[in-house]
């Protein structure tokens, strides 16, 4: 079964079952995207009709007919934010989760204690993960004073998983320790020594994920130039040896909690072997990225992720998502076409190459416009998330209350600080409907499956 027709299945399923009360009413609760806070300041737009939430973040509001446009609208700190989800399927509760920083708090501030032991005269430096802020650092030293912990950091059961790395000459890691599931009110204003029974040694050895790039219509690569990355020896191949090359790291994934080690960064190459600190009941991601066309003016890049519950023992093969916003010729500017008194944007998506696998398997489309409003100066993000399709897509609210009208780009408007398209897939995603409930769910559809794709253009 195709994923265009589970996708229209999903839809007439969910409407099928009933998401609305016998008088078309229901209850949505707005919260922050990694604190589930509530927004107590949100007001919520169905089809153009707004209501401003309790203090719950809370508001009931008379659907119609559904999917419908929703819009929230609030402030985060002194920057406003507008979030309009076009074909949305409400529940009779709803909750969306939505960007807001002003929601993170402090969870805990304490020191580290990190000794080296076996590999003292091995590492030169010590990096702690997640990369937590501190004042003072360890390097060489192995003490971390003021580390502070914040609850976007913490893990989805309510506790934090420790990682140390060392890092030899070249500054790419050695050897690894952890410590696990941690009650982050134990650390409050204590002095926590990394070492056994509270977590082990920092002597586990880093493992390699082998990869190999494949046949890439969009960034061909030059076997005549191929350079491998290694460990240990690396091969010294310089910051751009490699035509069709991807840049590419290894995430760590416990419990939603990411691990991404400095050093295990590698240039562009179209082979290569990336260092893995492995953690216990933790997913392994690799990620590929490039931008075949350069930056400015062009604007176009691409990430491809895999997933393995275990390090893989073979060379993994990556292949590049062929799907461009635009055409690869044009300018990014030209590719993103923004009427600010329409309040439209027009793109098109197609396909580079015969195969048209990435095409047919976009899940979700988000669209992002900055600016700052010249006689406020006050900036404003408006994200639209729409269902992708191939050709033209045209993105725009259907239905603007003039209550909100005030914070929208007036006519004049000719000037954006970004105009920017995401496009993703993944395999364990079923077409926009279900990417709509993960994205209010507060989980990126980018996360789901064993493979998953992004491409993203602006101009």
């Amino acid at each position: 079964m195709s994923k265009a027709w589970r996708r229209a299945g999903w839809v007439v399923g969910f409407l099928v079952c009933g998401t609305a009360t016998a008088d078309n009413e229901g209850i949505i609760r707005i919260v922050g995207q990694t604190t589930s806070v509530p927004v107590s300041d949100a007001v919520v737009y169905i089809n153009g009709k707004g209501k401003a939430v309790d203090a719950n973040g809370e508001v009931r509001v008379t659907l119609g007919e559904v999917p419908v446009e929703l819009t929230i609208a609030y402030r985060d700190g002194a920057t406003r934010h507008i979030e309009t989800i076009h074909g949305f399927p409400p529940r009779e509760v709803t909750t969306v989760h939505v960007p807001h920083k002003s929601s993170i708090k402090r969870e805990a501030v304490f020191s580290l204690g990190v000794p080296f032991g076996p590999i003292q005269r091995e590492a030169k430096a010590l990096v702690i993960l997640p990369q937590l802020a501190y004042e003072s650092g360890g390097l060489n030293f192995g003490h971390y004073n003021n580390v502070r912990l914040y609850s976007d950091q913490i893990q989805d059961d309510g506790r934090m998983t420790l990682m140390v790395v060392a890092l030899d000459e070249k500054l790419i890691p050695a050897k690894y320790g952890y410590m696990l599931d941690v009650d982050p009110s134990a650390l409050e204003a204590g002095h926590i020594m990394f070492k056994p029974p509270l977590a082990t040694d920092i002597d586990k050895e880093v493992q390699l994920v082998r990869w190999q790039k494949e046949a890439d219509p969009i960034n061909p690569s030059d076997s005549k130039t191929a350079c491998d990355f290694n460990a240990p020896p690396y091969t010294g191949c310089g910051l751009y040896p490699d035509k069709g090359g991807v840049f590419s790291w290894i995430n760590v994934w416990r419990k939603g909690e990411l691990f991404h080690a400095p050093g295990a960064f590698l240039p562009p190459r179209t082979a290569g072997a990336n260092p893995l600190m492995v953690l216990p009941d933790a997913q392994i991601e690799l990620v590929a990225h490039d931008d075949p066309k350069g930056f400015a003016p062009f604007n176009y890049a691409r990430h491809r992720f895999l997933r393995f519950d275990a390090s893989p023992a073979d060379v993994v093969s990556l292949t590049m998502p062929n799907v461009v916003i635009g055409s690869l010729e044009q300018h990014g500017a030209d590719a993103i076409q923004v009427n600010a008194a329409s309040r439209e944007a027009r793109f098109t998506i197609n396909s580079v190459g015969e195969s048209r696998s990435d095409e047919q398997n976009l899940d979700f489309g988000q669209l992002q416009i900055i600016w700052t409003d010249s006689e406020e100066s006050v900036r404003t993000i408006w994200n639209q998330y729409f269902e992708p399709k191939a050709g033209e897509n045209i993105v725009a609210p259907t239905a603007v209350a003039r209550s909100l009208s005030s914070w929208l780009p007036d006519a004049k408007q000719d000037q954006f600080e970004n105009v920017q398209v995401w496009l993703y897939g993944s395999d364990g995603v079923n077409g926009y409907g279900e990417a709509i409930e993960l994205y209010a769910d507060g989980r990126e559809t980018v996360r789901q499956g064993d493979g998953a794709f992004q491409v993203t253009r602006w101009r």
